[in-house]
């Protein structure tokens, strides 16, 4: 248990936890939510639902294809994870938001371990300098 306290303490890694949610926040705020009936869905070539928000990737804001590209790996183990327990069988708009909520879990897990590293490194550093 002391380990895992030690672990969850980086202040910096719950900053970027919280950076990156306001980011997505920030993205997704305001844009229309695809209305749609459950059933045979085609939006066309290129375009993707991720939580009940209809996007493709030229009409993104720069901000939105960011969070993408750096969320990307968490994205695709949620769409994994997700698909392993049987979020396929649902229609595409409960499963874009099971998605979504499970790709923010995983790539707040990310940004935590990041802000951690950094943090870590930035420390050592420091201590570095007061050595020498």
């Amino acid at each position: 248990m002391r380990k895992l306290k030690q672990f969850f303490n980086s202040k910096l890694g719950w900053t970027a936890v919280a950076v990156h949610l306001i980011a997505v926040a920030y993205s997704f705020w305001g844009d229309v939510q695809f209305e749609g009936e459950c059933g045979p869905f085609s939006l066309g070539a290129g375009w993707v639902v991720l939580a009940g928000k209809s996007m493709h990737w030229f009409y993104e804001p720069i901000l939105l294809k960011t969070l993408l590209l750096v969320d990307l790996l968490a994205l695709g183990l949620a769409e994994a994870i997700a698909d392993i327990f049987g979020a396929q069988s649902l229609c595409y708009l409960p499963r874009s938001w099971v998605i979504a909520l499970l790709g923010l879990f995983f790539a707040s897990i990310q940004w935590y371990i990041v802000g951690k590293v950094v943090g870590g490194i930035i420390s050592v550093s420091a201590e570095d300098k007061n050595i020498s």
